[in-house]
Order: C-alpha cells, then sequence, then structure tokens
C-alpha cells in the first residue's frame, strides 16, 4: 500500500484469500474493522510506526500469520482483531496499548509466552481464552478490568501474578475457567482481603 494512501476503509481487503503479505502505507493511523478478515493466506504484515488503533475483527480468522509486531504508537486493540489467528505464534505488544477488546486473541493457539502492556487498563471478556500455548502471565498494574473467560480453556496456563494496586473489577466467575490443574495465583499481600471478599 502506497505512502500515497493515508486512510483504509473497513473491510477493505476482507477475504482476498490470495493475499500473502502487505506493507501499509507510513502515513495511516488506523487499520479499521475487518480489513484484513478472512485473508486466509496473509502471512507477513508491516505496520507503520504511526498506527495507533486496531479496529474489531481487523485480522479475523488470518490463519497464516505467524508473527506481528505492533507499533509503539498503538493504544487499542480492537473486539476480536486477531481472533482465530491459530498460527499465530510470535506478538510484540507494546507499553502503550490500554485496551484489549473482547476476544481479541481467542484461540491464538501457537502463541507462547509474552509481555502485557505496562500501561494497560482493560482486558476484556475472553480475550485470551483457548490460547493453549501460553504458560505465564503478569497482569500489569495499571489494570482496573479484566473481562470473564478471559483466560478460559488457557489449558497450560499454570501461574498468573496480578501487580495491580487495587484488586481489579473481574468480569465473572470464569475469568480463569479450565486453565492449567497446577495454576498459581500471585496476588499482592495488602490486597487479599479485598479478593477474599471479591470472591465471595
Amino acid at each position: 500500500i502506497p505512502n500515497s494512501v493515508i486512510s483504509i476503509g473497513a473491510n477493505a481487503f476482507e477475504n482476498c484469500s490470495r493475499i500473502t503479505e502487505v506493507t501499509i502505507s507510513e502515513n495511516v493511523k488506523e487499520i479499521p474493522q475487518m480489513c484484513f478478515s478472512g485473508c486466509a493466506r496473509l502471512k507477513t504484515i508491516t505496520i507503520p510506526d504511526n498506527v495507533t488503533y486496531i479496529g474489531n475483527q481487523a485480522f479475523y480468522d488470518c490463519r497464516m500469520l505467524s508473527n506481528i509486531i505492533l507499533p509503539d504508537n498503538v493504544t487499542y486493540i480492537g473486539n476480536q482483531a486477531f481472533y482465530g489467528c491459530s498460527t499465530l505464534s510470535n506478538i510484540i505488544l507494546p507499553d502503550n496499548i490500554k485496551t484489549i477488546g473482547s476476544y481479541a486473541f481467542y484461540n491464538c493457539k501457537k502463541i507462547t509466552n509474552f509481555k502485557l502492556p505496562e500501561k494497560l487498563q482493560e482486558i476484556n471478556e475472553g480475550a485470551f481464552s483457548k490460547c493453549s500455548d501460553i504458560s505465564t502471565i503478569i497482569i500489569p498494574k495499571e489494570v482496573t478490568n479484566i473481562g470473564d473467560e478471559c483466560f478460559s480453556n488457557c489449558t497450560n496456563l499454570n501461574k498468573i501474578t496480578i501487580t495491580t494496586s487495587e484488586v481489579p473489577n473481574l468480569g465473572g466467575k470464569k475469568v480463569f475457567e479450565s486453565t492449567s490443574y497446577a495454576l498459581e495465583i500471585y496476588i499482592p499481600a495488602n490486597l487479599y482481603d479485598g479478593y477474599m471478599s471479591d470472591s465471595n
């Protein structure tokens, strides 16, 4: 996509099944809703530094996409943005991301361990559900909301460290459903009573 392009429309390349590689214009600031949804052969995409926003279902069901580096300016990842990217094994999430949308990485079963952004505030419902190869997660200190089923069916998840300064809002009782039987959750000692009262 040439640098003369300053914006891309929603659904612009939806179901373009022959696309295998994309380099996006340096002047584009958003990857809109369903932009590359259903691009089943897309393997490589280069996202420029100016992009701040990844829209809903932007890379939905891009089953051949194996790695992606999001630029430092990205602050928002939309609902189902990488839903069903089943070969995605390497992703770098910049520290400026504040919101990860519902089911954003659902069934990205090849993702192993990665670092959640330092400025992250919201991890919405089902965001990492069925990411079965994840084994450890550190919840950053600014997180205020962890949606229901956020880490459900992460069957190898055995260690979660929560570093928040306050007890985050848990969206339901299935946040960690069907994780490893050996799952250990570490919380700040001063928040123990808050977690106990919140679980009742």
